[in-house]
């Protein structure tokens, strides 16, 4: 009996450290195939959803389409085109039409992958409409008005680069003018992209100094991740831009440097010690918790064979929520992280109510949703088993 416990220990711990690993690839490579064949829809199939009063799309070349309906002639000298651009969470593809002067009639969503909570607060604004009434070949008026949303700058901005593509194309196929060049992505070296990398300094340094002195060291690094990237910013680490880089929708680096230099330090340190600092050392929401442990003393501790229990639990939300969001073609579908409920106060009830169980539990356990909830964690766990084995790969080769 004794050497069946002991085999099955063995063979539970090594489950732990591969088969979730080997259990995620086949999960995201199914995800990924099945949702690669489900985004397979024609574009056309989007504007007759979009506008259902009109009975056909005549083709007119680079996405462009002229639009003719049954009751009323008038209608085949209105235009219509679709446009992508880079949103928070993945493209976002809008449809604009206008009417034979250029004049935009109307605007609209044919594809988004934003967090919903965010694109509601970008809807609630009225931002879309605004465009309503501009004149693509007037040089400047699309954009006239037109103010980014504060905590969504990034949703709003790609919603006025995709609506100028598509009145690009207008102008440019139906009135012949020419369509105004794509702007290249500015490089912006900021406070978070600056802040980032010295918290990581600080982490690796940390981590090879006495004790005493990295108590201190992790402290201060805490309470600037919190400020900083909590706070401030709203910059921790999430499960939309994982998803969207395992779907291929890698944003431009200069625009997205902060995001790129996150993960990149997250991997380089576990090549380098095989240590996840940002979890540890560096997580906004980590650090709130820990702030809140210090208030309440958070000296429970969850039993051993209830904290296994837990963390199976924890491996499988990571596991679905990915899974999800591959297999819809979504990003932030399936996103259940709460950290912009705290550091931009917006979310769902539902994130609302975690938030605040999460926060009175951090009171009396140490970091409960660190260890039981948060999807970040065996994510990036993962990444340093594969690191670790890649290293012992090539020092035998």
């Amino acid at each position: 009996m004794g050497a069946r416990k002991l085999i099955a220990r063995f063979t539970l711990l090594r489950i732990n450290k591969i088969g979730f690993g080997l259990v995620m690839l086949v999960f995201v490579t199914i995800g990924l195939t099945v949702g690669a064949l489900r985004e397979g829809a024609n574009h056309t199939d989007f504007l007759r959803q979009a506008f259902p009063q009109v009975d056909r799309f005549k083709p007119l070349g680079n996405d462009v389409y002229s639009i003719h309906t049954s009751t009323s002639p008038k209608e085949s000298h209105r235009y219509t085109a679709w446009a992508a651009s880079d949103g928070y969470a993945g493209p976002l593809k809008v449809a604009l039409q206008t009417d034979s002067t250029g004049r935009i009639t109307r605007i609209l969503f044919i594809e988004q992958h934003e967090t919903p909570s965010y694109f509601q607060r970008v809807q609630d604004q009225g931002l879309f409409e605004t465009l309503v009434g501009s004149n693509i070949l007037e040089s400047g008026t699309v954009s006239k008005n037109f103010d980014a949303v504060s905590g969504a700058t990034r949703t709003s901005t790609a919603f006025l680069d995709a609506a100028q593509k598509a009145g690009g194309k207008i102008a440019a196929t139906v009135f012949k003018r020419d369509a105004p060049q794509s702007q290249r992505p500015h490089l912006y070296i900021g406070i978070p992209e600056i802040i980032v990398l010295a918290l990581f300094a600080a982490a690796f340094a940390g981590m090879h100094t006495p004790s005493r002195m990295a108590r201190r060291i992790r402290w201060l690094s805490l309470l600037l991740g919190l400020l900083v990237l909590g706070f401030a910013f709203n910059r921790p680490l999430n499960l939309v831009f994982i998803n969207r880089l395992l779907m291929g929708y890698w944003p431009a680096w200069q625009s997205h440097l902060y995001w790129y230099l996150l993960a990149g330090a997250i991997i380089l340190v576990a090549f380098i010690n095989g240590r996840n600092p940002y979890c540890t050392w560096i997580c906004p929401f980590g650090a709130m918790q820990e702030c809140l442990g210090l208030v309440g003393g958070a000296k429970f501790r969850i039993p051993k064979r209830a904290h296994r229990s837990l963390q199976w639990l924890q491996k499988g939300l990571a596991l679905g929520a990915v899974t999800l969001g591959l297999f819809f073609r979504n990003p932030s579908l399936s996103s259940y992280e709460i950290f912009g409920t705290l550091f931009d106060f917006i979310g769902s009830a539902f994130q609302f109510c975690l938030l605040a169980l999460v926060m009175i539990t951090a009171l009396f356990v140490p970091r409960p949703w660190c260890n039981t909830l948060c999807p970040i964690r065996p994510l990036i766990n993962l990444v340093r088993s594969l690191a670790t084995r890649l290293k012992m790969v090539f020092r035998r080769s």
